[in-house]
């Protein structure tokens, strides 16, 4: 078995772990983006949290799924 074959069974773990970080950094980057256009006053350090709580229970959920 190769290098990438040895490393898939963790990357797949991880890939929806990832899905999630950037699914939450996408929503904290439009928020900054609507505060810097004045369209809307979202506290985008209150998104903050997410980046870390959303891959947490992702990996948690995946674990007893």
């Amino acid at each position: 078995c190769s290098g990438a074959c040895r490393w898939s069974k963790y990357l797949t773990d991880w890939s929806f772990a990832i899905s999630v970080i950037t699914c939450a950094a996408a929503a904290a980057a439009a928020a900054a983006g609507l505060r810097l256009l004045r369209v809307s006053t979202l506290a985008v350090g209150d998104l903050l949290p997410a980046l870390v709580v959303a891959p947490l229970l992702t990996l948690l959920v995946t674990q007893f799924y």
